[in-house]
């Protein structure tokens, strides 16, 4: 009984690496390549789900946006990822754009309150409206 049982504990281990390997080792693909599917500023895309949200899930949720806006905030996480906020014209919420690789250049040329543009992956809306794997398309001129 126990040899069946570390048998079947080594063949489990021996399944588990070539798994574990093959799919930690997939990388997100970047969007920065991948075709923009809608085109926005921060002021519709917000407005779009404040107003209408099972519309709003239909025509951006899941999809590659590129939204333009007025830079509120640059933010930092504990894990050193940097967010965008960009404002929405109105005092509920706005547009949080998580960047995947922002690199210092382009965030030294950042200032509040110019308009700035961020291709990525929209994820809906929970007081703010979420883009994930964002990355800068359009830096201020």
């Amino acid at each position: 009984m126990r040899k069946q049982f570390l048998v079947a504990a080594a063949a489990l281990v021996l399944l588990a690496i070539p798994a574990y390997l093959f799919l930690g080792s997939a990388e997100t693909p970047s969007v920065a390549n991948t075709q923009t599917e809608v085109s926005t500023d921060a002021p519709n895309i917000y407005s779009s789900f404040s107003v209408d949200e099972a519309h709003a899930n239909e025509r951006f949720t899941g999809k590659v946006v590129e939204v333009s806006g007025q830079l509120m905030a640059v933010e930092q996480d504990e894990a050193g990822s940097y967010s965008l906020s960009l404002d929405s014209q109105d005092p509920m919420g706005k547009v949080v754009c998580k960047l995947s690789d922002a690199t210092s250049t382009e965030l030294a040329q950042l200032q509040i309150g110019e308009t700035v543009t961020i291709k990525g992956t929209c994820m809906g809306y929970l007081f703010d409206v979420i883009i994930e794997q964002g990355v800068i398309t359009q830096l201020p001129s």
